[in-house]
């Protein structure tokens, strides 16, 4: 089965087909890295990947990105019945999670504060 690439959100129709997308999409990430992000935060890679399932999930450039000689990004949603934000980046044609975590006190303020705008 083709994996399909998340595009970048131009307007809101493209940012509601890049989250479909991404629902779509194969994530994969580094085995020993999740056991070593599991032991630090607690939370799994595979509640990070619900992440990409939150409609109203925030996406920004990771501002850490430079150092590690990628392009990274935050995205900041539910997954697990929990506030997360998961750094990842676009492998090939899937999506590598890097690390997830319980959202921040500013990104959980941030989140709910963007999500009530009406």
């Amino acid at each position: 089965m083709p994996i399909r690439r998340p595009r970048r959100a131009q307007s809101l129709t493209h940012l509601l087909a890049a989250r479909i997308v991404k629902n779509d999409s194969n994530f994969e990430w580094d085995e020993a890295k999740a056991e070593a992000n599991y032991a630090k935060h607690r939370v799994d890679f595979f509640a990070g990947a619900e992440v990409f399932g939150d409609p109203f999930a925030i996406e920004h450039p990771d501002p850490w990105s430079a150092t590690h000689g990628e392009e990274r990004f935050r995205i900041t949603g539910i997954g697990k019945e929990f506030l997360l934000t998961v750094v990842f980046t676009e492998r090939g044609e899937g999506i590598r999670i890097i690390s997830a975590r319980r959202a921040t006190r500013r990104e959980h303020d941030n989140y709910y504060r963007q999500n009530s705008q009406g």
